[in-house]
């Protein structure tokens, strides 16, 4: 056991009914304090609308990742302004309008706003304090998207490229008998592709499962998906896995995982589900080819000709190699990506150390 030299404080929204929810920035996040315990003080701030009655209950899909963290659920930027207070390095993640609150935060765009169209950006009130917060994003295209953004704000500072890693779930997850079907998983938006990859589906006769990530977020977009996916032959609704454990083991019965978003910063599905030996296909757009390896293929957006022929050969192509699978889990290594964190907030990546992906206590499945 390392005696801590510094002390580090994640600073996100907590609205999820399970706090930190399976996927996406949780997952990395939980990740990322995992292994920083060997050598920082973690402590994890989610704000919520309602601070939940059950601190070990608001944060419990990741339990076994944040043993050892300090936890607080507040409900205030200011609250966890007060939180972090004589903390070495705080990582403020996707909030950008907090940022008056916690103005020596490094601010880490999961999903810069550029990729949203209609939004204005930066909001007025913060964009000084944009040019001194902006740390990093998860890809080289939503790094250059974003800057391109920001201009008004006289940005005069690289954003640092801080790609997220391939979870050990993924990594070590056997192989199993696959099925012939395919899976999609993400929030049920329309940027997310769901319509393409069910007429994808749907021209080859083949079942899609479709699993919603953030299920607990209700919208009227989710909602009318929601109704459209009863109705649609051939799709079916699958409940949303409740560890990375169960979502590996879902990629991983896949004949193919199809992942047919524009406007994606990165795309971590498409990176999980290679290293959980499933090809997948995805669109040449944003950060989704920056994801793709030996098992996987981008297609022009919107061809769907293109898509169901990749699709098709997806279905008929042998297993992914284990060396594949391995390449994937070192270009995407834990490791590599806690050390771009700490570079983008300023301090010395040089001790981290971790020496493998972020597990569970019990492993793969």
């Amino acid at each position: 056991m390392h005696a801590p030299t510094g002390s580090i404080a994640f600073v996100s929204m907590g609205h999820y009914p399970s706090g930190f929810r399976v996927g996406g920035i949780s997952n990395v996040m939980a990740g990322w304090a995992q292994a920083l315990t060997r050598h920082y003080e973690v402590h994890v701030v989610a704000v919520y609308d309602t601070v939940p009655d059950d601190l070990d209950r608001a944060f419990a899909t990741h339990a076994h990742r944040l043993a050892g963290v300090r936890k607080h659920a507040v409900g205030s930027p200011a609250e966890a302004a007060e939180v972090v207070a004589g903390i070495d390095l705080v990582s403020l993640h996707q909030e950008a309008h907090w940022l008056p609150h916690l103005p020596r935060a490094g601010l880490m765009m999961h999903n810069p706003p550029c990729f949203a169209p209609g939004r204005v950006w930066p909001p007025a009130d913060t964009a000084g304090a944009l040019r001194a917060a902006i740390a990093g994003a998860p890809s080289r295209q939503a790094c250059s998207r974003w800057l391109a953004g920001l201009i008004e704000a006289e940005v005069d500072r690289p954003v640092d490229v801080v790609t997220p890693f391939v979870a050990a779930e993924f990594v070590e997850q056997p192989r199993v008998g696959k099925g012939r079907h395919l899976v999609w998983a993400g929030r049920l938006v329309a940027n997310k592709g769901l319509a393409d990859a069910a007429t994808a589906a749907g021209r080859l006769g083949v079942e899609l499962l479709v699993t919603d990530v953030t299920p607990g977020v209700v919208d009227p977009d989710t909602a009318d998906f929601r109704d459209r996916l009863r109705r649609l032959p051939g799709v079916r609704l699958v409940p949303p896995p409740s560890s990375p454990a169960e979502m590996a083991g879902l990629f991983a019965a896949a004949s193919a995982v199809v992942l047919p978003s524009v406007g994606e910063p990165f795309g971590m599905v498409s990176i999980e589900a290679q290293a959980s030996g499933t090809r997948t296909v995805v669109y040449d757009d944003a950060g989704l080819p920056e994801t793709v390896g030996p098992a996987a293929v981008a297609v022009r957006v919107g061809d769907l000709d293109a898509l169901t022929g990749a699709v098709r050969d997806a279905l008929d192509a042998p297993d992914v190699p284990d060396a594949d699978r391995a390449r994937i889990a070192e270009r995407f290594g834990l490791d590599r990506s806690v050390r771009a964190l700490l570079r983008s907030l300023g301090a010395d990546p040089d001790p981290v150390g971790a020496s493998g992906p972020a597990r569970s206590s019990g492993g793969a499945r």
